[in-house]
C-alpha cells in the first residue's frame, strides 16, 4: 500500500457528502472545491461538513476544513451559525491542514470585539506551531483581523516587524508584503 494514501477509519459511518471527501493522498484536496460549491447552493449540508471536522480521519478533517474555508471565502454568512464551533472546537485541532484553513476562515466570520481578541489569541498560538505553513497563515490571519479594528495597527505592525527578521523564509516574505499593505492602509486612512 502507498504510504501517502490513508484509509478512512471503519468505525465512522459517513454521509454521501462526507464520503466524497475521503481517500487518496492526505495533501490532496480531492473534491473539496466541488463540495464547497455544493454547500453554497445547498447550505443544509453544511452540518455534515462540520461533523467531518470532528472525524478521526485526518483526510476527512483536512478536506472538510478546506470546504469550510472555501465557503467562508465565497459566502461567509453561511458560517456564522457555526462560529462558536469554528473558534472553540475546530481552531484547536492539532492538525496543520485544519489550522491552515482556520486561519483563512476565522477572519471571514462576523466577529464582535471579544471574538476578535479570541481570534488574535488563536493566531498567536498558531505562531508557535511546528508547521511553517500554519505560522505563515497565522500572520495573514492576524493582518486580516485588522478589518474589525482598523485603528489598532500598532500591535500587528510591531508583530510583523519582529517576524520580518525572526521567522522562516515564508514568514519573513509574508510579513514584508503585509507591512507594505499596512503602510498603504495608513496612508489611505489619512486621505
Amino acid at each position: 500500500m502507498d504510504p501517502k494514501v490513508e484509509n478512512k477509519p471503519e468505525s465512522m459511518t459517513l454521509t454521501p457528502i462526507q464520503n466524497r471527501l475521503t481517500g487518496g493522498e492526505r495533501r490532496s484536496i480531492g473534491e473539496a472545491i466541488d463540495v464547497a460549491n455544493e454547500v453554497i447552493t445547498r447550505p443544509v449540508i453544511l452540518p455534515e461538513i462540520m461533523d467531518g471536522l470532528r472525524s478521526p480521519d485526518p483526510i476527512l478533517r483536512s478536506r472538510s476544513a478546506q470546504v469550510v474555508a472555501t465557503v467562508g471565502r465565497k459566502s461567509p454568512g453561511l458560517l456564522n451559525a457555526f462560529k462558536f464551533e469554528i473558534m472553540n472546537e475546530f481552531a484547536v485541532i492539532d492538525q496543520w491542514e485544519v489550522r491552515e484553513q482556520m486561519s483563512k476562515t476565522i477572519p471571514q466570520l462576523d466577529l464582535n470585539q471579544n471574538e476578535v481578541e479570541e481570534a488574535n489569541l488563536i493566531f498567536e498560538s498558531y505562531l508557535r506551531d511546528k508547521s511553517s505553513i500554519v505560522r505563515t497563515c497565522a500572520i495573514q490571519g492576524l493582518f486580516d483581523l485588522l478589518k474589525f479594528a482598523p485603528d489598532n495597527r500598532a500591535g500587528p505592525k510591531a508583530r510583523l516587524e519582529d517576524i520580518q527578521f525572526s521567522g522562516s523564509a515564508a514568514m519573513r516574505a509574508r510579513s514584508r508584503i503585509l507591512l507594505v499593505k499596512l503602510s498603504k492602509m495608513k496612508q489611505d486612512s489619512r486621505a
